[in-house]
């Protein structure tokens, strides 16, 4: 029997940890790294290559962080102006405080004793690290400071600030004596260094004038000038280890380290030149670590480490090179395509928004290899089947091949091919053969044509002439693939085709044919003459290599697809990811999906297999990456384990019950979590009856339920509860109250975290049970009198009636009208007059109040109060349509408040407050729009809401299961409350499976089971009202719109009409209400 992958987990998550312009931060001994993610904070431990503290912000940007140099303290800085200082060993901030204005440079002494902040406003703030507040807060400053440094000993009187602002202004100050000592004017724009030497001979100036100043620091009197050819962002003094002499440093535009002599301005030592690209990257910041090395900060987010030491210096004509000893990579952008690579196929090269190619260890994740040779971003990457070959096209019109080097364990250039008149789009490296060399190359271009290219023999070789050129496609090619044995291969275009090619003559043998929009990816199955495509149309179709027909389209996506790949040897599977952020497993012989894996927020552009779909890695938009593991033969070993379990401790509950051992029996249910198994257990155990002082039936399942720990109870009080609202279970619920209330002391209960919410949710349902058994005693004394009277209140209550009042809200044309025709099975609204007398009112939001009386057969009449929304989403004035709708339900709530604190009450106060909201939601498969969003947060947030689809004839019954899918997502994504049938808390889900043919078995909780999973609710309104036939006719034929196979209408009027009416006005008036009045009354209060 064939073998389906059918689930896998996440093995391991590459996640970004640095985005953001500013700068990050390092503890001197090289072990903390602290970087901005937006509004967060990461802190990673380098030592171990992992992430040990996600610091939340506060809403805010970060704009600046700073670490002590031991590694104890991190100040954090946002747009909000706070300033917090984090413990990196506890873990935990131990200090906020708000600063005058924004910082973007901070500093720390060399102690670790004192930050110093430099604001927008031109104030440096001071702040003592170990005693937690501010020390000075020095002014002078007419702009944005942009550099800071500081100079000072421990248990000394020399303890200066250096501070230099974007208006070229340097300022020197005495901390001790608490006054600027020197303003320095040497610089006509933005100062970004600034620093003292370790001997405190010399201070350094830098700026963006391209022109770095050294002071002597016994006047501060320029000594010497130094132009430099770069815009400079970072300035210090460093030591060189290889003769113990004094530098100083500059790094900025050019993103080259440089070292410079102090007096001559010589070029000392540089780092290594990187290629010139269209990518303009710069160094923000340079980081001295242990004195041995330094970390260079780029624009890009990567970190850059370059040695100090003599070993790893390189001797140049005319100065030194600094050897790169790793690259961080902060993230890596968008991530366009991605493989597996090398010889053991560990290590990942990445396709980004960058020129060079990224590769990366997944074992050491935050380590970086790159490769220069392009000169624009990477638009796709291939590899070999020996993983020793990796293929990139470029944005610049040219391909790349790189070879691995086994000796330095790398890749390495080995060929370049040029000819392309645009961008290089798609590539492939031809599959067969056992050469060292792969054969020949194939590369697609936005010039809209394929080349085949031979590969040289020997490396760096610039190929300039293709084997031949084929006019491919009328618009981009997207992907290309090799067939196994590399005599066919295949394109996939924007043009909505996919061609097959023969790879020998370079001409079209079939032509694929059926998407409604461009093709994203292509590709062949190894095992089998079928090959796959994705598109933007949402689908994946599977076409045979023999006459080229479509053989199965997948549909479930929810929006475009960008990769696909065909796995499995035994039995063939699909993996698709789109920009729905989903990866789909499918079975191709079923035509099913098997699995959807959720763990991406972004549209995934990159996907790769390995090991014929044993691991897998995905990557998307935000540059995260996720590695996939096949778990399939675990989940089936636990399962079945789990059914072993499940079996031997059935058979243990049924020999306890046997043998009448209730105690055991009990605990043994109760631990299963299985509701009707205890039920029974207990309910046996008080037919039983061996004791009959005891409630329950036996005194020693009494001191069973006594002994439970505080879990137990938890775990027993819901079971209480759930069975305490139906009325056929509730007496066995009663008896358990009693024994627990008896024999544990109320002081016990009340401390048990959670367990008096339960019971707070147990007595409404109590004083319900007593007072329908207060009726019945009361019924017996007087049962010839109580039948005349309860015909008589009868009559009053239905020449009375039930009200009931209900929001119809959504857009226009979505058939409410229809609806409520449809619900009360007449002719509420005159559609054609409503229509007609509206058509000269304003445009504007309103809300209609229309009252009518419905008379469901044999019950109590109905008076139904509809509040209607008109021109919901129209015009102008859109965006007020949320607030307008909240206040409106709000004000139903303060007629009945008004009137409650009154001395004198309106006996006759009509009661508007509205029980039920129905939003009626276009039936389409992109979810809910920004307007529906808002306006069913703010229904939500007063009145039970029930979302519908609204005219859901329009769709397939797939169609409508993807949409509810995605409305319910949506609803879930934007924390929307709407009415949970299930109240929250969830009756045990395996009571339905418990006891088949048991009263439980079509129970309360499959009913609200049922509702709870059918929402949003499908609705189709009858066109035929008052002619006997709720039904819909239309050019296809009629539609009963009370089969529940077709839609939910039948479902929803049970619901209002029926199950839920007494429940949507109980929680209108206890809770909702309750709530509303709550906060109105404290505002009046304080």
């Amino acid at each position: 029997m064939a073998t389906l992958k059918t689930t896998y987990k996440q093995n391991n998550n590459i996640e970004p940890f640095y985005v953001g312009g500013t700068s990050c931060t390092i503890s001197a001994d090289g072990q903390f790294l602290a970087t901005p993610l937006n509004e967060d904070v990461i802190v990673t431990n380098l030592y171990t290559n992992e992430i040990i503290h996600k610091i939340e912000g506060d809403g805010e940007l970060i704009t600046n962080v700073m670490i002590t140099p031991d590694g104890k303290s991190l100040a954090i800085l946002s747009q909000s102006q706070q300033l917090r200082i984090f413990d990196v060993a506890l873990g935990t901030v131990t200090k906020n405080f708000k600063l005058p204005s924004p910082v973007y440079i901070s500093t720390v002494d060399s102690t670790s004793s004192l930050f110093a902040f430099g604001g927008s406003d031109g104030v440096i703030t001071v702040w003592d690290i170990e005693s937690g507040y501010v020390t000075h807060s020095l002014k002078g400053h007419g702009t944005t400071i942009c550099s800071l440094s500081f100079y000072g000993e421990l248990n000394s009187t020399d303890w200066k600030l250096a501070s230099g602002d974007t208006m070229g202004t340097v300022k020197v100050w005495d901390l001790v004596k608490r006054k600027c000592k020197y303003t320095l004017k040497e610089h006509n724009t933005a100062v970004r260094g600034v620093g003292f030497d370790d001997e405190g001979e010399y201070f350094i100036t830098a700026g963006r004038d391209n022109v770095a100043v050294i002071y002597s620091t016994k006047n501060f009197r320029p000594l010497f000038t130094h132009p430099i050819n770069e815009q400079i962002e970072s300035a210090g003094f460093v030591r060189l280890q290889h003769n113990n002499r004094q530098y100083f440093y500059t790094a900025g535009s050019e993103n080259i380290l440089r070292i410079w002599d102090i007096k001559t301005g010589d070029l000392v030592a540089k780092s290594p030149t990187p290629l010139k690209t269209n990518e303009e990257l710069l160094i923000i910041d340079v980081i001295k670590v242990q004195d041995t090395s330094l970390y260079l900060v780029i624009s890009d987010q990567t970190i850059v480490e370059v040695s100090l030491q003599e070993e790893l210096l390189t001797s140049k004509p005319d100065h030194l090179e600094f050897a790169v000893v790793k690259r961080i990579a902060g993230n890596h952008g968008i991530i366009a395509d991605i493989r597996y690579v090398g010889p053991e196929f560990n290590l990942v090269a990445l396709a980004t928004n960058s020129p060079a190619l990224r590769v990366i260890d997944p074992s050491r994740p935050l380590e970086l290899k790159l490769y220069e040779g392009h000169t624009d971003l990477l638009n796709a990457i291939d590899v070999s089947d020996d993983g020793k070959w990796i293929a990139t096209a470029s944005k610049d019109n040219e391909a790349r091949l790189w070879r691995w080097n086994e000796e330095l364990e790398e890749f390495e250039s080995f060929a370049r091919f040029q000819g392309h008149a645009g961008a290089v789009t798609a590539i492939s490296i031809s599959k067969g053969g056992s050469s060292d060399v792969p054969k020949f190359l194939l590369t697609g271009s936005s010039d809209l044509t394929i080349k085949k290219w031979k590969i040289p023999s020997s490396p760096d070789y610039i190929i300039k002439t293709s084997e031949y050129t084929r006019r491919a496609h009328d618009k981009d090619i997207n992907s290309i693939d090799i067939s196994p044995n590399d005599e066919f291969f295949a394109t996939a275009s924007y043009d909505k085709l996919a061609k097959v090619w023969n790879t020998d003559s370079g001409e079209t043998i079939g032509i694929l044919k059926g998407h409604k929009r461009g093709l994203w990816d292509i590709n062949f199955y190894k095992f089998d003459k079928l090959i796959v495509t994705a598109s933007g149309d949402k689908t994946v179709k599977v076409w045979s290599l023999i006459d080229f027909s479509c053989k199965k389209t997948f549909e479930g996506h929810t929006n475009s697809i960008q990769r696909v790949k065909f796995f499995n040897s035994d039995s063939p599977q699909l993996l698709s990811a789109g920009a729905d952020g989903l990866i789909k497993i499918w079975d191709y012989k079923s035509g099913e999906v098997i699995k959807s894996l959720d763990n991406h927020d972004n549209r995934i552009w990159a996907l790769d297999l390995k090991e014929d779909g044993q691991e897998f890695i995905s990557a998307d938009a935000d540059g995260k990456l996720t590695e996939w593991v096949d778990n399939t033969a675990e989940e089936i070993l636990l399962k079945e384990q789990q059914d072993k379990e499940r079996i031997e401790q059935e058979q243990s509950l049924s020999n306890f019950i046997k043998n009448k051992d209730w105690a055991n029996a009990f605990l043994l249910a109760l631990t299963l979590d299985h509701s009707m198994r205890l039920y029974n257990v207990i309910k046996a155990s008080i037919e039983t009856n061996e004791d009959p002082d005891s409630p329950i039936g036996s005194k020693q399942l009494e001191e069973t339920i006594v002994q439970l720990n505080d879990d137990q109870l938890v775990k027993l009080f819901k079971k209480v509860r759930d069975w305490n609202i139906n009325f056929k279970f509730y007496e066995l619920s009663q008896k358990l109250l009693a024994v627990i209330l008896n024999n544990i002391a109320m002081e016990k209960l009340i401390n048990i975290p959670g367990l008096t919410k339960i019971m707070d949710s147990i007595i409404p349902y109590n004083e319900r049970h007593y007072a329908r058994i207060d009726d019945l005693i009361e019924q017996t004394y007087v049962l010839d009198y109580a039948v005349t009277a309860e015909q008589i209140r009868h009559k009053k209550q239905a020449k009375r009636g039930i009200s009931f009042n209900i929001l119809i809200a959504g857009e226009n044309d979505l058939g409410k009208k229809t609806f409520i025709n449809s619900l009360c099975n007449r002719i509420s609204y005159d559609l054609e007059k409503f229509q007609s007398e509206n058509e000269g009112i304003s445009k504007g939001f309103s809300i209609n109040s229309d009252l009518f009386e419905y008379s469901p057969e044999g019950s109590i009449p109905i008076k139904l109060r509809v509040f209607l929304t008109h021109n919901c989403g129209f015009g102008l004035q859109r965006d007020s349509n949320p607030s307008e709708i909240k206040q409106f339900i709000e004000e139903q709530y303060r007629k009945v408040l008004e009137e409650e604190v009154k001395v004198n009450r309106n006996p006759n106060l009509e009661d508007t407050r509205i029980h039920i909201a129905l939003y009626f939601i276009r039936a389409t498969i992109k979810g809910l729009s920004e307007f529906e969003v808002c306006m069913m947060k703010a229904i939500g947030a007063r009145v039970n809401l029930i979302p519908v689809i609204a005219k859901a004839d329009g769709l397939t019954t797939k169609e409508l299961n993807i949409v509810k899918e995605v409305v319910i997502r949506d609803i879930k994504k934007h924390n929307i409350t709407i009415f949970n049938f299930l109240d929250g808390e969830d009756i045990d889900k395996t009571l339905h499976h418990d006891n088949p043919g048991s009263d439980f078995e079509i129970s309360e909780y499959e009913y609200l089971s049922q509702l709870q999973r059918s929402m949003p609710f499908a609705i189709i309104g009858s066109n035929t009202v008052g002619s006997g036939e709720l039904i819909r006719t239309n050019k296809v034929g009629t539609i009963d719109i009370e089969d529940e196979t077709i839609c939910d209408f039948k479902l929803i009027k049970n619901i209002l009409f029926g199950s839920h009416l007494q429940e949507f006005k109980d929680i209108t008036v206890q809770k909702l209400y309750e709530q509303f009045r709550i906060e109105e009354l404290s505002k009046t209060m304080y």
